[in-house]
């Protein structure tokens, strides 16, 4: 009898194995410049500088996070979300932008649109000022 018992229960925990959905790991990519193809870059004056990665694939939600570190000078200018489907064209995505301020370090958290094949951030320096800044992306297929 036992052993039916011990049969039956292991049979159940097998089917439920199989029909319980899995939860959906969240995927996280470093955003890597367009300049200088590492994760971190440096934006000076009026320079104007990009972090991107490429997207494959179905995703329910998509943010990303944004580190901005002053290196010199009056740190300053503006820091969109931007999306592409060529990799080479890029435009605004969103509404969302960081008025970057004469701060140490700041940040910010962006939530592009869903539906495009590259993503990024675009920092465009203002004054006399050096910034770096590093991002990275969080991407899940569902929206647990």
């Amino acid at each position: 009898m036992k052993k039916f018992l011990l049969i039956g229960l292991m049979a159940a925990i097998g089917i439920m194995a199989v029909f319980i959905p899995e939860k959906s790991a969240a995927q996280t990519i470093s955003l890597v410049s367009a300049s200088n193809g590492l994760a971190r870059d440096t934006v000076t004056n009026t320079g104007v500088k990009r972090l991107t990665t490429v997207l494959k694939g179905y995703k329910a939600t998509i943010g990303i996070q944004v580190d901005i570190t002053k290196i010199s000078g009056t740190l300053g200018g503006t820091l969109i979300p931007v999306a592409s489907n060529d990799g080479v064209t890029w435009y605004a995505a969103g509404s969302g932008s960081l008025t970057v301020t004469d701060v140490a370090a700041q940040g910010i958290l962006f939530a592009p649109p869903l539906g495009y094949a590259y993503y990024g951030v675009q920092w465009t320096g203002t004054g006399t000022m050096a910034g770096s800044f590093v991002a990275k992306l969080v991407a899940r297929k569902t929206t647990d």
